[in-house]
């Protein structure tokens, strides 16, 4: 399971593949994905619940994009 530094790295890769030319929108959605995965808990279990339910890294940047 992504500990901290792990959550980060996938959020990052999520906002890299959104395609957001703009910076500030790049770190709102930054922002807004890392509040989404903080309110599900940090526990391990929680975190990969979130995760299997939020689906893949392209998946939530399309989603995100339109």
């Amino acid at each position: 399971m992504p500990d901290e530094v792990d959550l980060h790295a996938f959020v990052d890769r999520i906002v890299a593949a959104s395609g957001i030319d703009n910076a500030a929108d790049r770190e709102s959605l930054r922002r807004e994905l890392l509040t989404h995965f903080e309110d599900v808990g940090t526990s391990p279990d929680a975190l990969r619940a979130a995760l299997h339910r939020f689906g893949g890294e392209r998946a939530i940047a399309v989603v995100r994009t339109r």
